[in-house]
């Protein structure tokens, strides 16, 4: 780390976060271990000596003038799976005396250690608005999107209608591209515009075997991660009633999927990464 922490930050983290120093220490070493296209050592310089009003504003300057080979791949892989530097962000942002009505308590260093990963966080660990939680992560994540975006002066069209067609609605979540959409649907002289964009909404939409196949596995790591709070029998009417789908079209698919797990030894934290599944597991887990 160019600014290496010192003795007092360590302490002033943990202080923060209501961790033991030895915790936050742990916490700091798997935020700058984790992959990220930031310059991780900078951002969490930034979150500890900024002020609250500054801090987003250095932030995004940060990760603006980090440089990406590939925009539109880049912008894509965000809105899919936001960066770490949005996870230890978001947490610094609800630290604040002024956050919305928010309590740390105590996490358990036996089930997973202190941790930036808003993630792995339970609900009995923090109180909170429960989807302020993701969606205070992907906000910070799009508003660096749109600044990025609005910076690059690059062909908005060409751009835009890329983005679409990888990531579909989404990219609606961009401020840019939404007033772009908007401008597209008022004038008559951006018809062709428009209908470019809208072929381009669908195409991610077209892979439509391999979104099902998505679907079976979220429901199996979602009842895998849940069954034992109750019998999976019950698990899976839960699951049934908090997703509208059926029981009878849910059950057979989760043992098909188990025999598949077993026989490759696949793991949930492999089937997870494969499938991008944490920003669905979330929020089905509030409903359940």
């Amino acid at each position: 780390m160019k600014n290496k922490l010192t003795t007092s930050d360590i302490k002033f983290i943990a202080d923060k976060f209501l961790w033991s120093e030895k915790e936050a220490k742990g916490a700091i070493k798997e935020f700058l271990e984790k992959p990220s296209f930031a310059n991780s050592d900078e951002i969490l310089r930034i979150c500890i000596d900024a002020n609250p009003k500054e801090r987003n504003e250095k932030v995004f300057e940060s990760l603006v003038n980090t440089h990406c080979d590939d925009l539109v791949k880049h912008v894509c892989k965000q809105i899919d799976r936001p960066d770490p530097c949005f996870h230890i962000l978001a947490f610094f942002i609800i630290s604040e005396p002024k956050s919305p009505p928010i309590k740390f308590t105590k996490i358990p260093t036996k089930h997973f250690g202190a941790t930036f990963s808003f993630r792995k966080i339970k609900p009995e660990h923090i109180e909170v608005n429960p989807a302020l939680r993701r969606d205070l992560v992907s906000s910070l994540c799009y508003e660096y999107l749109d600044l990025l975006l609005k910076r690059q002066g690059l062909n908005r069209e060409s751009l835009f209608v890329d983005i679409v067609s990888r990531v579909g609605f989404k990219a609606f979540n961009i401020d840019i591209l939404k007033d772009n959409a908007v401008m597209y649907s008022t004038f008559p002289f951006y018809y062709q515009k428009a209908s470019r964009l809208a072929r381009a909404i669908i195409s991610p939409l077209d892979n439509r075997k391999e979104q099902i196949q998505r679907g079976y596995w979220l429901n199996y790591v979602l009842i895998e991660r849940n069954k034992g709070k109750s019998t999976i029998r019950k698990t899976l009417d839960k699951l049934a009633k908090a997703t509208g789908q059926k029981y009878n079209s849910i059950q057979p698919r989760y043992w098909e999927k188990k025999k598949i797990a077993k026989r490759e030894g696949l793991t949930l934290n492999d089937i997870i990464n494969k499938y991008a599944l944490d920003e669905y597991i979330e929020d089905v887990e509030q409903k359940l």
